[in-house]
This record gives C-alpha cells, sequence and structure tokens, in this order.
C-alpha cells in the first residue's frame, strides 16, 4: 500500500513512501514504536507522510501533508493504491487468484470512501469488510477519481511505477466483482505559492 503523487502540469510521479515510483533523493526515514514518518522534498514540494496503526482499533491511518515550496501555483493529485484480498492469509497462500475473486466493491460518495465486502461462503458466516476513505482539513481537498480493477488502473501490461491510470485525465471508476480488486482513490490539490495542505 502506497500513494502516489503527481505533478498535474508538468506529469513528475513519486511516492513519499518509497513504492514502485521511487523515494525523492532528499528523503528520510523516522521509525517510532508506534508509527513511521516519511519526509521528502522533490520537485519544489515537500511532503510529509504519517502511517500507523492505532492500539485496539482495526485501523490503518495515513497522514499526508504537502507544501509547495515554490513561488507559483501547483496543481498535484494524491491517488492511493494497495491491492484488496480479504481473505485469511492462509486461504490467500494457497489460492492468490481464487481469493481475489470473492471481493465486491462500492463507492461511498457521503464518507468519500470506497467500501469493500466479500461474498460469505456460508449464510452463518460473518464476512470482513473494509472502507477505504479520504479525511481533510478544509475543503480544498476533493476526490477526483477511483478505480477498483487492477487491470484498470495498471493498464493492460500493468507497471507500478508507470500506471496506465494516472497518465489518462482521471481514474476511471469501475465498481463492483472484479477479478484482481484494488483500492485507488484519487484526491486534487491546488497548492498556491509556500501553502500547506
Amino acid at each position: 500500500s502506497w500513494p502516489y503523487l503527481q505533478d498535474k502540469d508538468e506529469g513528475y510521479l513519486w511516492s513519499p513512501g518509497g513504492g514502485p515510483p521511487g523515494m525523492a533523493e532528499d528523503a528520510h526515514v523516522i521509525f517510532h514504536q508506534h508509527q513511521a514518518e516519511f519526509q521528502c522534498c522533490d520537485h519544489g514540494i515537500a511532503v510529509s507522510m504519517t502511517a500507523g496503526i492505532p492500539p485496539g482499533d482495526d485501523l490503518e491511518f495515513r497522514r499526508i501533508t504537502v507544501v509547495n515550496e515554490s513561488d507559483r501555483t501547483r496543481r498535484l493529485s494524491v491517488t492511493s493504491y494497495a491491492e484488496i484480498v480479504l481473505a485469511p492469509p492462509r486461504d490467500y497462500a494457497r489460492h492468490p487468484a481464487f481469493s481475489k475473486l470473492f471481493v465486491n466493491s462500492e463507492y461511498l460518495p457521503e464518507m468519500k470512501g470506497l467500501l469493500f465486502t466479500r461474498r460469505p461462503r456460508d449464510r452463518d458466516e460473518r464476512p470482513p469488510v473494509m472502507l477505504h476513505r479520504v479525511v481533510a482539513d478544509g475543503t480544498g481537498v476533493n476526490v477526483t477519481g477511483f478505480e477498483t480493477d487492477r487491470r484498470a488502473f495498471l493498464g493492460r501490461y500493468g507497471r507500478v511505477d508507470r500506471p496506465a491510470a494516472l497518465l489518462q485525465e482521471g481514474l476511471p471508476g469501475g465498481l463492483g466483482w472484479t477479478l484482481d480488486p484494488v483500492m485507488a482513490l484519487q484526491v486534487g490539490i491546488e497548492l498556491k505559492p509556500y501553502e500547506r495542505c
């Protein structure tokens, strides 16, 4: 699981948490007992990402702060990406492709999020669910797209370092039952010179 950052005007693509696009040369990672901090500065944009898991909750958070350190307005997008299974690790290890077949997705506009559910094997089973959403300070951050099909996100020959969906003008917006589910939410940000979000 990692976010992609993209300069919409110049096309730069990078990730504050490493990932396939690679980290900036000026990058640092600080590990704490309860979270990890990723800091980088690239293309005139400073990014800080804190990732952690609160004790006692089935929750992972990533707080991303973006600062425009240039003297011009910047249009950016931040896109999350992770593959979804919602199956016990042992079942996934035995049959990875088969385990992913039974995951459904829907978009919840009022929550700015994607909800994933797994089809139960029998009527007594309570299958797991997962919500992936954006929570933003202020009104300048809006969800501009989403995708839940890995092939639609990566493209026909699938490169995670240059996903086809990020080279287009927005994510395709596929939902429902897919052969290879992913969670991808994209937000658009416009930052004035030296502004923070």
